[in-house]
């Protein structure tokens, strides 16, 4: 797989979105930028040929009564911290979630889940020493979290490849995040 892209979605179109693309042969971030529409994120995605889309947004729900899903309840035991899926706005960036997978996944890309801060916070890295461990360059500095955070995303998609990443599975949900990377 060549192209990652980290998604950083928005439950709405109003709000930013980042998106970054990785390109692991050269180990860069190739595609960068804050994205509002459905459109606007789906297209940079199809014309990289982009082969995984790892997204901080949740691409389920749980069972009705419940806030968090087994997949989340099992990170969270490693130390990643989620909002529930009982708020408003949780639910619409889940629905939006779901709604692009499925686009995504009839072009054949695959789609997985993340949490970007959790993943941070888990690799024991600040984000300059996560790019610097993975040696990965970027074009400009992130002008936003939003950006930042789907850099780590599209990192932690490059992690599921190299082994430094840790795949929470429970019946169709999965969840990635990365492991120890950076030593205290």
């Amino acid at each position: 797989m060549r192209r990652i892209a980290g998604l950083d979605l928005a439950a709405i179109h109003r709000r930013p979105t980042g998106l970054a693309i990785l390109d692991t042969a050269t180990r860069s971030i190739i595609f960068l930028e804050e994205v509002f529409s459905d459109e606007d994120v789906v297209d940079p995605i199809m014309h990289h040929r982009v082969g995984l889309v790892v997204v901080d947004a949740p691409l389920s729900f749980p069972p009705r009564g419940r806030g968090f899903r087994d997949v989340e309840r099992m990170a969270m035991a490693k130390g990643a911290r989620f909002l529930p899926l009982t708020m408003r706005s949780m639910i619409m960036l889940a629905e939006r979630a779901i709604r692009l997978k499925r686009m995504l996944e009839v072009a054949g890309i695959i789609v997985v889940e993340t949490h970007p801060s959790s993943s941070l916070k888990i690799s024991g890295c600040s984000f300059s020493q996560l790019l610097e461990e993975l040696n990965v360059s970027l074009p400009r500095r992130p002008r936003s979290r939003h950006e930042e955070d789907a850099i780590i995303a599209a990192l932690t998609g490059l992690c599921v490849l190299e082994d430094c990443a840790e795949l929470f599975e429970t019946g169709h949900d999965r969840l990635v995040l990365l492991k120890q990377i950076c030593k205290h």
